[in-house]
């Protein structure tokens, strides 16, 4: 019970000091549920386009007249809650001399579930059928951002944000407004965040011919005080040469925790005096309307 009491510290320790590196938690709404043994999340979906007028089903009536019925039209999505973990095994003996030897394991194998976590809630994962940020923003109806040869709801870019373009002009801030307003308004721009790998998001500290950085521009964009830099995150499990904005709502995508990573040591002894024990949590990764990201071309 000490050992498995000091793992759990050494997974809190964890998670508090590497808050940050959460990237999918940071971007996607999250949602803790109440029963930490469900394994499949069910969502009801309003189906708005079903209503008469397109508008809404909700009806205007004079008093005293009979009015229609009324029904508003739903369906249930089923979202799968995954098992994210890693194993750690230590030899009896060692455990006997300190009981806290396996706490570095723990770190290490918990930051190798922030990343799986991290990966599949940008990039999806096909084997399992699950639909991240990127392919979320490919979907999206409303439009993208694309380098050139841009066609139906597309928009070209301002020129290449790294400046190769011989004689092209960059614009982030253009770029960034076209890219926002593919957003569905019913996302608040407080809601929006920017996300990219780190090189990416650095164009932004450039500065214009009036010696103004973009990044002091673009904030009101996104719903922030000029100045405000919390609106972007850097990550390297984002594609090269694009940039994506990210509604941090519920409607538009989620990460839901069925139950947060612990430790489960309850196994048998292994061969050659070994103790094995998972670090895991249970996690959904939920996109409920593409239209809530939009994929952004910066080359």
């Amino acid at each position: 019970m000490e050992i498995i009491t000091n793992m759990r510290k050494s997974i809190e320790e964890f998670q508090n000091v590497n808050i940050d590196g959460y990237i999918a938690r940071n971007a996607l709404y999250v949602r803790t549920l109440n029963n930490p043994n469900i394994r499949r999340d069910v969502v009801r979906r309003v189906d708005m386009a079903a209503a008469p007028d397109g508008i809404s089903r909700a009806q205007i009536s004079a008093g005293g007249t009979i009015p229609d019925e009324i029904t508003t039209g739903a369906k249930e999505d089923i979202h799968p809650i995954w098992w994210i973990a890693d194993a750690v095994i230590m030899n009896e003996a060692e455990i006997s001399i300190d009981p806290t030897r396996w706490d570095l394991d723990v770190r290490v194998a918990m930051l190798e579930c922030q990343r799986r976590e991290n990966y599949t809630a940008i990039n999806g994962d096909a084997n399992h059928n699950i639909t991240g940020i990127v392919g979320a923003a490919q979907a999206n109806p409303r439009g993208s951002i694309v380098a050139s040869g841009a066609s139906g709801n597309q928009e070209n870019n301002s020129g290449a944000w790294d400046g190769s373009e011989q004689d092209g002009k960059m614009d982030p801030y253009e770029d960034l407004r076209l890219a926002t307003g593919m957003v569905n308004p019913e996302f608040p721009r407080s809601s929006l965040n920017l996300l990219g790998r780190p090189e990416s998001l650095n164009y932004l500290w450039s500065k214009n011919e009036f010696r103004e950085t973009y990044v002091s521009e673009i904030a009101g964009l996104f719903g922030r005080a000029d100045g405000s830099t919390d609106f972007l995150i850097p990550c390297d499990y984002m594609p090269a040469n694009t940039v994506y904005v990210v509604a941090k709502h519920m409607n538009a995508g989620e990460i839901v925790i069925a139950q947060d990573y612990d430790v489960d040591a309850d196994y048998p002894r292994q061969k050659g005096k070994n103790r094995y024990a998972e670090i895991g949590g249970w996690v959904g990764f939920e996109i409920h309307d593409p239209s809530g990201f939009v994929q952004v071309a910066i080359n």
